[in-house]
């Protein structure tokens, strides 16, 4: 388990890739920001979130302006009435994905962590070629049952794994 905990001033500055749909990207300014410049949301996932191991728990508390999205995660949580209420039921499950997440920046953490992406890259494929075999014989059959197919590569992963 990991804990990052950050208080300062955060900063929405504008996007310099193109990677956010609002046009701007959210930023950290930390103490040396003049000499070594803010530490933008995508710098924040490529160094911090991306190279994370499978299993490994990180924990942030970002207490400043502009945070919500500063890790650029792939899943989000709102915390409006209903998804509160359903955490405290029970029914509250899995994560919802978000929308904006680019995943090329899953590319970039592959590219600049080799090591680290060895197994994400193998269960990836495994993945693919199951969801390919899967949809041309859902497809023969008069549909696609998406749901079955990501099930099915993620149970052909596992066993591959242990």
């Amino acid at each position: 388990s990991l804990f990052f905990h950050y208080s300062g001033h955060g900063a929405s500055v504008r996007d310099d890739d193109g990677d956010e749909a609002d046009g701007k990207d959210e930023a950290l300014v930390p103490v040396d920001y003049k000499e070594a410049g803010l530490l933008r949301d995508d710098d924040v996932f490529k160094l911090l979130v991306g190279p994370l191991a499978e299993g490994v728990q990180l924990t942030c508390i970002l207490d400043c302006c502009h945070s919500g999205t500063i890790l650029d995660l792939p899943y989000m949580f709102k915390a409006d009435d209903g998804s509160l209420a359903a955490v405290e039921d029970g029914g509250f499950t899995e994560m919802q994905e978000n929308p904006a997440f680019d995943f090329g920046k899953i590319i970039q953490v592959i590219q600049d962590h080799p090591g680290l992406a060895a197994g994400v890259a193998v269960v990836g494929a495994i993945g693919l070629a199951a969801f390919t075999a899967m949809a041309a014989n859902n497809e023969s059959q008069g549909g696609v049952d998406v749901e079955n197919m990501v099930g099915t590569a993620m149970n052909l992963a596992s066993r591959f794994f242990g």
